[in-house]
């Protein structure tokens, strides 16, 4: 996946700025100012692996994307190998299924615990849901 990523990045630069979260959000720092940049950018290239439709960060960044109305219009989708059956209705039920597990292991740890003293565990249950809920719409 990434040099699929560096390979793209060095043949569109001459034409094109390129904007990458891995280059752009600095260690540390919160990916939602980031995140919502993406909305504003001309032309957004996702490149669709396994690990990408399995990353929390990864997938939250397309759901907020999708928010748009006219999201798909400015999207062009790349597929790695690990990906490629995304299109076949089983492989997509297996990644709702993944999504549709995280989101119950996180909904049954948290029901341990004091929903004063997990706000921010909340908070990702939350975006777990939104990709379980949107996953299927990529």
């Amino acid at each position: 996946g990434e040099s699929i990523v560096e390979d793209l990045e060095e043949k569109i630069k001459p034409y094109a700025e390129i904007v990458r979260d891995k280059k752009s959000v600095n260690p540390w720092e919160d990916l939602t100012a980031f995140m919502k940049s993406i909305r504003t950018q001309d032309f957004v290239v996702l490149i669709l692996s396994d690990a990408y439709l399995k990353s929390e960060g990864c997938l939250y960044e397309v759901v907020q994307l999708m928010k748009d109305e006219n999201w798909d219009k400015s999207v062009m989708y790349i597929v790695t190998d690990d990906a490629r059956g995304i299109y076949d209705t089983y492989k997509q039920l297996e990644y709702i299924r993944y999504w549709s597990e995280k989101v119950e292991q996180l909904e049954n740890e948290i029901k341990k615990y004091d929903p004063s003293i997990i706000v921010e565990q909340a908070n990702e249950l939350k975006k777990y849901k939104s990709i379980a809920a949107n996953i299927g719409d990529l």
